[in-house]
Order: C-alpha cells, then sequence, then structure tokens
C-alpha cells in the first residue's frame, strides 16, 4: 500500500462483512488519516455471508472506526461479488466521492514516481506512476532521478489510450528511450531535466499516532516511505528530546539514500523492527541547509 498510497484522490477501504476490522485495516486507515485523505467508500464485501443483524453490527463499528479521522462520514456499501448485489450502488458511491475529490494543479514541474518498471517486445523499457504537478509530452527529453539518467519519452499511455500528452493526478505509461529496465526501479522519479534535485535530508512535521507502542526518540532510525520510494532514515528532533505518542513535532531526518522530492509531499514513518507504522506528516523542506 505505501508505494502508491502518496498519489491517490480518494480511497476505496474494502472491510469483509464476515471478519470485521482487522488489524491491516486500522494500519490502513491510519496511513490515510496521516496523509490527509478525506474522500473515500468504504466496501463491506461478502455481505451474502451474514444476517442482517451481523451486517448492521460490522457497519456500526465501522463508523465508530472511523470517526475523528479523514474518512469521517464516509459511505459504507454492503456488497456481494458472488451474488452481484450492492455493485451499482458501490459504483455511485465511488462516482459521487470522485467529484468532489481536488483536481490536481499543473504547476509546470511535472514529476512522476515510478511504482512499475517492465520491457515490452518491439517498444523497450517502460516505467509507469501517476503523474504529479505538470504534464509531460511525447518526445520531451527527461531525467531519471536520483541516478540523474537521461532518455526521452518515444510514447505515452494513461489508462491504456495512447496520448500526446499526459495530464497530472492521471495514471501513465512512459515509453522511455536508451534506457535498460537494469538501470532503474521502483522508487525512481522521471521527471524533466533540472526541475528536481536528489536529497540526503529532509525537514519535516510529523504526527505519531496515539496508539504506538513507543514514543519516537531523537536518533532513532526509522522506515522513510515517500512517493514510491522507502530508505532509511535518522531522526534528529529539531524540538525536544522525543514526540510522544499523539504529538506533532519538528525533526530533521538524515537519508541512507538519496530521494528526489518537494516540498509538501507527503511520508510514513515505519518502525524497522517490527513494522509498525509510527506516523507521517508533510515535508517541509526537500534541501535543508
Amino acid at each position: 500500500m505505501l508505494a502508491g498510497v502518496g498519489g491517490i484522490d480518494a480511497a476505496l477501504l474494502v472491510i469483509a462483512a464476515d471478519e470485521g476490522i482487522m488489524p491491516q485495516t486500522r494500519e490502513h486507515l491510519d496511513i490515510l488519516d496521516l496523509i490527509g485523505v478525506n474522500h473515500g467508500v468504504v466496501a463491506l464485501t461478502k455481505a451474502d455471508l451474514v444476517d442482517d443483524e451481523w451486517r448492521a453490527f460490522v457497519a456500526e463499528e465501522v463508523r465508530e472506526t472511523l470517526r475523528g479521522t479523514s474518512l469521517s462520514g464516509a459511505s459504507i456499501v454492503p456488497v456481494s461479488a458472488l451474488a452481484g448485489t450492492g455493485l451499482p450502488e458501490l459504483v455511485s458511491a465511488l462516482g459521487a466521492v470522485l467529484d468532489h475529490a481536488p483536481v490536481r494543479r499543473d504547476l509546470g514541474r511535472p514529476r512522476m514516481p515510478v511504482d512499475r518498471v517492465f520491457s515490452l517486445a518491439g517498444f523497450g523499457t517502460i516505467v509507469t506512476g501517476t503523474l504529479r504537478d505538470g504534464s509531460l509530452e511525447v518526445g520531451q527529453e527527461l531525467e531519471v532521478l536520483p541516478d540523474g539518467l537521461r532518455t526521452r519519452a518515444r510514447g505515452l499511455q494513461s489508462h491504456r489510450t495512447k496520448v500526446d500528452v499526459a495530464r497530472p493526478g492521471r495514471r501513465v505509461a512512459i515509453n522511455l528511450a536508451g534506457v535498460a529496465t537494469d538501470d532503474l526501479g521502483r522508487g525512481a522519479v522521471v521527471s524533466l531535466p533540472g526541475v528536481m534535485r536528489p536529497t540526503l535530508a529532509v525537514d519535516v512535521r510529523v504526527r505519531i499516532l496515539a496508539g504506538v507502542s513507543r514514543p519516537l526518540p531523537h536518533g532513532a532510525l526509522v522506515g522513510f516511505h515517500t512517493g514510491t520510494s522507502e530508505t532509511v532514515a535518522r531522526v534528529h528532533m529539531l524540538e525536544g528530546d522525543r514526540i510522544e505518542e499523539g504529538a506533532t513535532g519538528w525533526v530533521h531526518l538524515r537519508l541512507a539514500h538519496p530521494v528526489a522530492v518537494a516540498r509538501d509531499d507527503d511520508f510514513i514513518i515505519r518502525a524497522l523492527s517490527p513494522g509498525e507504522t509510527l506516523g507521517g506528516g508533510r515535508i517541509v523542506d526537500a534541501h535543508p541547509a
């Protein structure tokens, strides 16, 4: 989930009616709340496997869990894939959510965090991701960060349709010229030359989840996830010596590997062992002095 969460406008939270809310459901909801995804729908699946009373009980449990989060008040739609019930209502609910989702702005600095790399016979290397902050055109010179590889957009597809121009907020596939699949992977960022600079440090505003097992101390090593990239980061407090559970603070993160990010990008931090989501927030300075 972490590899693509920063590029979404709305969430479909899937909960099985015969199981109810599971630990992974809570973690997914925590992550959506940390990065401020406030448009979404809950699909209560396998609704045909339970009776009306149990289904109503689980729906109320979901409402209580969503209360106080960024998805508070989200529609809950019981569905059954086998019986086909509830599917038209789910499509309608998703349409209503997307009608109110924010429009991705064109800031003139296109960048696409790569979530998939593959080779296609007759075309060569193709990368996919969600385009942010600007448009890309066929034939444009491109740069792949953090390694600074130079390439060109031989072709573009958006939602399986060939396009001459790809717009921000869309899923995009880029056919890259002169680059092998081994030269890049998930976590790379495709942009225009000179638009972005890799960084080994970021200043952030971070909120630590209320339910974590421990506070975040100065000097801690954490997993840092942003866009489609992940690396290890060392925590340097900019105020105090720790951030308690449920609190927010200013932190300088020193990264083990360079990443290409921008101010206001979302991020998540996780404990290295065990793999527990600790908190998240937004990048305040992508190139601190």
